[in-house]
């Protein structure tokens, strides 16, 4: 179950950094990092509510779909969930704007919690 959930939340993070700019403004490439650091910290840090901030109102109720998911959880698999989650960090490689299309494209590496394993 846990493995299970921590896969959703893997692929969630992939689809989010690939397409949850895309309802943003043209910004520089410092700005998309800073939001994307934000975005992620919060996500990491299992504060949905103000993660969804950053994200389009279709990204945002994936979002809300997945802590609904979470809540429904056993307090053991919460907990460990949290754990690992907590424990994760990431180091974003790098951002790619394309202003034609409002749109940007986030690269970075996840580095899981050694509680998962």
């Amino acid at each position: 179950m846990v493995f299970r959930t921590m896969r959703r939340v893997k692929i969630l993070l992939l689809f989010i950094a690939v397409f949850f700019f895309s309802g943003c403004g043209p910004s520089d490439e410092e700005a998309v990092t800073d939001v994307s650091q934000h975005f992620l910290n919060y996500y990491l840090q299992l504060n949905y509510f103000d993660a969804v901030s950053f994200c389009t109102d279709e990204l945002a109720a994936e979002l809300v779909e997945l802590y609904n998911e979470f809540d429904e959880e056993s307090d053991e698999v919460k907990q460990r969930i949290s754990d690992a989650s907590k424990g994760s960090t990431f180091q974003i490689v790098a951002s790619e704007l394309d202003s034609s299309s409002n749109t940007a494209r986030i690269t970075y590496n996840l580095f899981m919690s050694r509680s998962l394993f």
